[in-house]
């Protein structure tokens, strides 16, 4: 893997390990271009620099080995990427992906990894991760705030473990289905069949009783198959409404187009912010927002999960109706 550039991975192994995060190549496609990384320290990561130089990709092992957990976004609406800052707080360190989301950089404080605890939010507490700098086949990992230095001044993410996600309720019986079920709603989001089985790992593991992993196994490439086939109508948020309903939120003003606005980007698991702000991306004022806001939770269309604070905006999910 060459350009006509100066290759990444060997710079970047350097400015990395002066804070002692162990890297190691990566190909094109973002795998691993060698076994065991998992297990690469401070001095195999040196002497796979020099023997992989023109390697323009890399990656780290997220957690404890390397004191790191980031915050993926894999979005590239800034009004998500303000969200997750007042949720997690701020960090001096941003990397942009590919895709046009944001990489934000924490000091590891226990956080395990999770896929969608949010939408189009994973928490990288341990598992791979590419590296800023890297270049892969769909493009760059770019420096968005502040500089490699700021590795040693990271804070930790302070909402982590608020948000992870804990799956009630599901018998025994019923195990395969509630992960078939994630796993198909999960799978807009992934890239590869590797992406969708962490996704599908993550969720068995929250289960009251997990299912043996080579059912997890199973299920994921069954989802996986329906997804790449583009048969899969799991995961879309979208809007359907009895006549009943749009004729009780046509009798509030602008709730039932708020309604269907918030519907056609929540799911019906998400927890999500409906923020003051929110009124200038609809082209609307405040005093309109907040009218068709306090209608929906009037008729029980959405509920108020927590209390807005200063810098914190209240959370939201769907409601009874």
């Amino acid at each position: 893997m060459t350009t006509g550039m100066t290759a990444v991975f060997a710079a970047m192994q350097k400015a990395y390990a002066r804070y002692g995060v162990a890297t190691y190549p990566l190909r094109e496609n973002k795998r691993p271009a060698v076994t065991n990384f998992q297990r690469v320290g401070l001095p195999a990561s040196r002497k796979l620099a020099e023997k992989y130089a023109n390697a323009d990709a890399f990656g780290f092992i997220a957690g404890d080995r390397n004191g790191l957990t980031i915050i993926d976004i894999d979005n590239s609406d800034e009004h998500l990427l303000r969200d997750v800052e007042e949720r997690f707080g701020p960090t001096p360190l941003h990397a942009g992906t590919p895709s046009g989301g944001w990489h934000l950089y924490y000091r590891h404080n226990g956080e395990p990894r999770r896929i969608r605890p949010m939408p189009d939010v994973d928490v990288l507490g341990s598992g791979p991760v590419v590296g800023i700098g890297s270049r892969v086949a769909h493009g760059e990992y770019t420096i968005e705030r502040g500089t490699i230095d700021d590795l040693s001044r990271l804070p930790i993410a302070r909402y982590v473990h608020a948000v992870q996600r804990t799956v009630a309720g599901v018998p025994v019986g019923q195990r395969n289905k509630a992960v078939f079920r994630h796993c198909m709603q999960q799978a807009r989001h992934c890239d590869t069949l590797a992406d969708l089985l962490d996704v599908a790992r993550t969720f068995n593991g929250n289960l009251p009783v997990s299912l043996p992993d080579s059912e997890v196994i199973k299920t994921a490439q069954s989802a996986w198959g329906y997804e790449e086939r583009g048969q899969n109508r799991f995961g879309q948020p979208g809007v359907s409404l009895t006549k009943r309903h749009i004729d009780e939120l046509w009798s509030h003003g602008d709730a039932l187009l708020l309604f269907m606005r918030l519907r056609a980007i929540n799911g019906a698991e998400s927890e999500f912010w409906i923020a003051d702000g929110y009124a200038s991306e609809l082209g609307w004022t405040l005093l309109r927002l907040r009218k068709a806001r306090n209608a929906l939770q009037y008729l029980g269309y959405i509920a108020r999960t927590r209390r807005g604070t200063p810098g914190w905006p209240a959370t939201y999910r769907w409601g009874p109706r």
